[in-house]
């Protein structure tokens, strides 16, 4: 029996979401899961996830399948994982899917949030950057800035290293939203590069610092176009923001043909 499964995250004390080789003191978020549900079902297990997350990143909607005997009480199983899992580890539902179902490869769009105050907060300081000049004109520029990603197709710019599957993005939506003291970037895509996300915020924070930042992030993204004098006046490179403000909230996948039960902390969906 093949299962989707979503998870919720702190990241904070674990190295990211990918097993890591057998090393003192180093946790990850999927050698967790695999070594609790191993010990209930008493074998080994495999949580193939969407994809990884970076070490100090959290999520609301991480999902990874895995296989299960066909006569598995789901429900039960996913209670018993839940009272073994650490407190920044649950597991939010369990899904019967179909037996070609691939967490990954069957994803559609994965939605990523990075959280900003402009304020301290004994309560955020886990989950946001602190940024207290941020003002209105700066969050204005930013906004610019988002829409101007939304359009772009190849992000080798915010590539942290080679990808072997190219560099070129889907961007369905890109935004900044601002309430308070609370500065939030939404962005969904088709896929993401390697610390893309925290390439696209932490350049997108240089450039707001500058009174036509986002005039000259135009020129950043396509230089041919940039005069001398603005190229000159502004950042080279993309800057990576502190992985504590990043959350995978969504993985969105193609509608199933034949839907099975599904089981959350509430009970059967």
């Amino acid at each position: 029996m093949n299962t989707l499964w979503t998870i919720q995250y702190d990241g904070t004390e674990y190295n990211g979401w990918q097993r890591q080789p057998v090393q003192e003191g180093v946790k990850t978020i999927e050698g967790t899961l695999e070594e609790v549900v191993g010990i209930i079902l008493q074998r080994k297990v495999e949580m193939i996830g969407q994809g990884r997350t970076d070490a100090g990143v959290h999520a609301l909607g991480q999902t990874s399948h895995c296989a299960l005997e066909p006569e598995t009480n789901v429900k039960q199983l996913m209670y018993s994982v839940n009272q073994m899992l650490p407190d920044d580890i649950r597991v939010v539902s369990v899904e019967q899917v179909d037996p070609d179902t691939h967490a990954r490869f069957d994803a559609t769009t994965r939605t990523y949030e990075y959280h900003i105050t402009t304020e301290p907060h004994v309560m955020k300081q886990r989950f946001a950057m602190f940024a207290p000049w941020l003002d209105e004109p700066a969050i204005r520029r930013l906004q610019n800035m988002a829409k101007a990603i939304q359009k772009m197709e190849d992000f080798a710019k915010f590539a942290k290293m080679d990808e072997d599957t190219g560099t070129r993005c889907a961007i369905l939506q890109s935004e900044w939203q601002w309430s308070g003291s609370d500065v939030v970037f939404r962005v969904e895509a088709n896929r993401f590069l390697r610390h893309m996300v925290r390439r696209l915020v932490g350049t997108m924070i240089d450039f707001a610092s500058l009174d036509d930042g986002d005039r000259l992030f135009n020129y950043f993204l396509d230089p041919s176009k940039a005069s001398p004098s603005d190229l000159a006046s502004m950042p080279k490179h993309a800057t990576t923001a502190e992985a504590k403000g990043l959350v995978l909230t969504h993985v969105k996948y193609i509608a199933l043909k034949n839907p099975h039960p599904k089981y959350s902390v509430e009970g059967l969906v």
